[in-house]
């Protein structure tokens, strides 16, 4: 049951992302479905959620000269 409801969602979340609306999202909820019964769906949950971490945090700080990486 989970299968067909995680599996369902997520590909809602797929057909969404070509249409104005929120795929990324429904893919994730899909993962949440699935993570409750698969390891693998929970892995790739978690790996989805760092990433949307890191992206938050944004670019690495720059050197303070303007120049990002530069040395003196």
């Amino acid at each position: 049951m989970i299968l067909v409801l995680g599996g369902t969602v997520v590909l809602l979340g797929v057909a969404l992302v070509a249409t104005p609306g929120p795929g990324l999202l429904v893919m994730l909820a899909g993962l949440g479905l699935l993570g409750i019964e698969f390891a693998w769906a929970r892995r790739l949950l978690e790996r989805a959620r760092s990433a949307v971490r890191r992206r938050r945090r944004g670019p690495p700080p720059e050197d303070g000269d303007g120049e990002p990486g530069a040395t003196i």
